[in-house]
């Protein structure tokens, strides 16, 4: 299989960046390109072939290969030092097959002989960046069953890790990269936890107490808002990208951006260097002196708010009073802002409209009534337009047979108003 099939194959259905990368002597080179490009990119461009070269097996919502940036959790894996015990790969791939798949840990999806070891993929189905912490702890349990064979540990919790691409080559052997697939279908990550990683009792019953916990505060602090809408504008950016939206929206979104980024951090060049990275996720990015030019306001507006919030003096405004405590932003005035439709706003954390909080609300008590085992309206007056048939074929039986309402109604156990409905119902027919 050439490099760029193995990838494609990989990130079959990622719309995100990915790092490719290579190692020139004590050199390191790398450049996030997304995946749309990726497949343009002929099978003999230099970023597969040669020596060296390396692909990240998670993907980013922007690009920058930092853990904080992971989009999209596509795969769990081990890298196998076996040298470092004095195993040779095919030592350590039939112990791997005789003692250890099926048995202390799941069949992988891909066995990678990278020249000195050996890479276990397992291919992750629909897993955001929200499973991170899921993904560290099946992770690290795959680690600790293969230490003994010379697993890393950095790889145990690094989801922004890089491997070598197969069909590549080692310059230390002089080795094609070779990558066997033992199956092709992906793997649900809390599957996967439930089967081989469980928690305890104690851990899960601290789970629960800490969900308790969180369910007794509010949904959002001011901090945690801002977040929120950080995570919301780069899935609007993703979704307009998706759609070829290429400007309308985009001097908005990256002022939102950098003003929430600036809440929330100290450092002021840190901030501006992660709003032009968002500003790079679009596809056709702004000036960087437009941004530039928008940046001593909100630098202004920002530590009026971090003050404000300091000295926890956030109040309502009158109608024409001025306080300073930055810019605070409704969802009604983002959403006009942004003209974010509603069928976006179902991907949305939090910058969303009435009607799609209806919407969940009504999804949320659905769920809450099926857990406590209650069935759904339409299942309900089913059951009740069944029960009134049966009462109406009763109360039909009981006149036939000559007794009155008040006798009716003793039979059936049934107040007289009730039995005077049916009968009513029984004369219009």
């Amino acid at each position: 299989m050439l490099a760029k099939q193995y990838i494609e194959l990989h990130h079959n259905d990622s719309e995100w960046f990915i790092c490719l990368a290579e190692k020139q002597g004590d050199k390191w080179n790398q450049e996030m390109i997304h995946m749309l490009k990726v497949r343009e990119m002929s099978e003999n461009d230099s970023h597969f072939i040669g020596e060296d070269k390396y692909f990240s097996l998670n993907a980013f919502y922007c690009p920058s290969r930092k853990a904080d940036d992971v989009r999209h959790i596509r795969a769990l894996y081990a890298d196998i030092d076996c040298y470092n015990v004095g195993l040779k790969p095919n030592e350590v791939a039939k112990k791997l097959q005789d003692e250890y798949f099926g048995k202390k840990i799941p069949v992988p999806n891909v066995i990678t002989f990278t020249g000195r070891g050996i890479n276990c993929i397992w291919w992750i189905k629909h897993a955001p960046k929200g499973a991170t912490n899921s993904w560290k702890r099946m992770n690290n349990y795959i680690y600790e069953q293969l230490k003994p064979l010379g697993a890393d540990v950095s790889c145990a919790t690094d989801v922004a890790r890089v491997f070598r691409i197969p069909g590549s080559i080692n310059s230390k052997t002089h080795e094609k990269v070779q990558a066997f697939i033992r199956k092709r279908d992906k793997y649900y990550l809390g599957e996967l936890l439930e089967e081989w990683a469980p928690w305890n009792k104690e851990k899960r019953e601290q789970q629960q107490e800490a969900k308790k916990k969180r369910a007794v505060k509010s949904k959002f602090t001011l901090k945690t808002l801002a977040q929120a809408r950080i995570r919301d504008l780069e899935t609007l950016q993703y979704l307009r990208n998706k759609d070829g939206v290429v400007d309308g929206y985009r001097e908005q979104a990256s002022f939102l951006y950098f003003y929430n980024k600036l809440c929330l951090m100290v450092n002021e060049e840190t901030a501006f260097a992660d709003v032009l990275m968002y500003n790079q996720g679009f596809i056709k990015p702004l000036n960087e002196n437009e941004l530039k030019g928008i940046r001593g306001y909100v630098e202004i507006k920002a530590e009026e708010w971090k003050i404000a919030y300091n000295l926890k003096e956030f109040k309502a405004r009158k109608a024409g009073e001025f306080n300073q405590h930055g810019l605070i932003f409704t969802n009604k005035t983002i959403l006009a802002r942004l003209e974010i439709t509603e069928e976006e706003q179902q991907y949305m954390t939090t910058i969303i409209g009435e009607e799609e909080y209806k919407r969940r609300e009504r999804i949320r008590s659905a769920n809450n009534r099926r857990k406590n085992g209650q069935i759904e309206r339409k299942e309900y007056l089913e059951q009740q337009k069944n029960v009134t048939e049966d009462k109406l074929e009763q109360v039909t039986a009981l006149l036939n047979k000559g007794y009155k309402q008040k006798q009716i109604a003793e039979e059936l156990g049934l107040s007289k108003g009730r039995v005077s409905q049916l009968v009513k119902q029984i004369l219009k027919v």
